[in-house]
């Protein structure tokens, strides 16, 4: 028995002595039995809010930092004319991108484009990197400057995102049926589709560029003309999983000429509708002239997120789902996930049996983490609250009225409307020229005509081309002249409140590129 105590005594003593011994990580505040010192501009949410001198860091911490530093030094190192990264969100592209740009000599001229405009606005910093000359741009807006500056286009169309929908409803009105839309032929390269063809000529008409054709027209120019591709010292393309058939073969049109960056990850694939598809950069990841890249930390989700999404891939390819699926790691970059991990452990999955009782769950939601994550919120410049709806936007609509009533005086609540031409543009095209084609069909468009005079005056424009200005009735034209010179475009307002924590509103759609403190999905 003796013996038997001694020896429990003796247990309980080298636990005490090794807890005694354990220290806590400066960064996380994770105990461990050794600390590694670093540079505390590495790790810039660690506790002590030191910006400078060094801290000591658990093993998790340090190994997770040189995990990433690796990851990005293998994209800066490579001598490939041809990379590819696959990523998830937040995995650290635009860090990788800053790297990558600032290892090229001086004076280098690089191009970045992206389809979305919210991530246009985070890449824009990176034209500011001294010594290289680096553009962002959209894709849609990168065609559209070299429309201009290399193609020749300056003076000759305008250029309006109402054209797609003024030639769709031009057809519709000639009785015209196309087997594929115009958008999709443009976007799948069948460029002898009869609608393609149509919309060609009616582009013509209105002397206009839209979206989708101002990319076919750059395309086919430096396609039946190599000599004039313009060369970079780089062409970065994130989310290239969102691009189409014509995108993707204009990217390669480009690589004859200049490096190739390509970023992005097919579990992200959402712009199906605008005719994308995973495939290209699952061919891409396949392509034996392409390097391969992961970045396998995410540092804008915490442990819960990551874990759930895991999961839910997992159970997918168990169901054999996802076959062709690129691997990639995916773990919570846990050096600047610690905060959140404490204070949002879990996700909570409110079933509500009325929409009422959903909308009060959303309102004390966003009180409770408020007041719980405060400080953190008060100094983040991002949207800290995003709440996610349906594409419809009906029930963000009613969410945001019952919210703007209980909260409104405390919280910015932003309800983004979906951007669409309005009668203002084909206005200022007149008040230029008051013969416009394009101007007084933007015009009709928002102020029609009955619709049997409506396609009489169209078929009269296709059939024989006669400007739209003297087809219109008389007082017709007098009555929106007058409106052209009245209107004055208003300078559009800073709507977000300064001093209030924001709550933006949007689709899953809209949500591509957004870095909110935390988000609710509506569904």
């Amino acid at each position: 028995m003796e013996s038997a105590t001694s020896s429990l005594r003796w247990n309980l003593c080298l636990i005490d002595y090794s807890l005694s011994n354990q220290m806590e990580c400066d960064n996380c505040g994770k105990n461990t039995d050794a600390l590694e010192q670093v540079p505390a501009s590495n790790f810039k949410r660690n506790r002590g809010g030191a910006a400078t001198g060094s801290i000591g860091v658990c093993d998790l911490c340090y190994g997770q930092f040189r995990l990433r530093e690796e990851a990005v030094a293998k994209v800066v190192d490579s001598d490939s004319p041809k990379k590819l990264i696959v990523a998830g969100p937040g995995t650290g592209k635009t860090h990788t991108f800053r790297k990558l740009v600032e290892s090229l000599p001086e004076g280098s001229k690089v191009v970045i484009f992206t389809l979305i405009n919210n991530l246009v606005d985070d890449l824009r910093a990176l034209e500011l990197i001294p010594g290289r000359e680096v553009k962002v741009f959209t894709f849609h807006g990168f065609c559209k400057n070299l429309l201009y500056t290399e193609v020749g286009g300056a003076g000759e169309f305008s250029y309006s995102g109402a054209l797609s929908t003024l030639i769709r409803q031009d057809a519709d009105l000639l009785d015209l049926e196309f087997e594929i839309n115009p958008e999709q032929a443009f976007s799948e390269l069948r460029e002898g589709e009869e609608s393609v063809l149509f919309y060609m000529k009616r582009a013509e008409y209105y002397r206009a560029v839209g979206y989708v054709d101002s990319v076919h027209r750059v395309f086919t120019f430096f396609r039946e003309r190599p000599q004039t591709i313009p060369q970079y010292a780089l062409v970065i393309a994130d989310e290239y999983q969102d691009f189409n058939r014509l995108e993707a073969v204009f990217i390669d049109l480009l690589a004859t000429k200049s490096p190739v960056l390509l970023a992005g990850d097919d579990d992200q694939a959402l712009y199906a509708f605008r005719f994308a598809s995973h495939e290209f950069i699952r061919a891409v990841f396949g392509n034996a002239d392409f390097e391969n890249f992961n970045l396998p930390l995410c540092s804008r989700c915490p442990p819960v997120l990551i874990e759930a999404a895991k999961a839910f891939i997992e159970n997918a390819i168990a169901k054999g789902n996802l076959k062709d699926r690129i691997p990639k790691d995916f773990e919570c970059y846990w050096p600047e996930k610690f905060v959140e991990h404490g204070l949002y452990p879990k996700i909570l999955h409110a079933h509500c049996s009325t929409r009422a009782t959903a909308h009060a769950v959303v309102e004390n939601e966003i009180r409770r983490l408020y007041a719980l994550g405060k400080d953190a919120i008060d100094k983040s410049e991002d949207t800290p609250f995003l709440i996610i709806g349906p594409n419809s936007r009906h029930q963000l609509k009613g969410l945001h009225d019952y919210l703007t009533d209980k909260i409104g005086n405390d919280f910015d609540l932003d309800l983004a409307e979906k951007s669409a031409f309005q009668i203002g543009e084909g206005y200022g095209l007149l008040r230029t020229d008051n013969k416009s084609n394009l101007g007084w069909r933007i015009v009709m468009f928002h102020s029609p005509l009955e619709r049997e005079e409506l396609a009489r005056l169209i078929r009269e424009t296709y059939e024989n081309n006669t400007n739209l200005a003297e087809l219109l009735p008389a007082e017709y034209l007098k009555f929106h002249l007058e409106q052209a010179e009245k209107v004055v475009e208003e300078e559009k307002l800073d709507a977000e409140e300064k001093g209030k924590p924001k709550v933006r509103f949007t689709t899953l759609l809209g949500a591509k590129g957004l870095l909110p403190v935390m988000f609710l999905s509506l569904v």
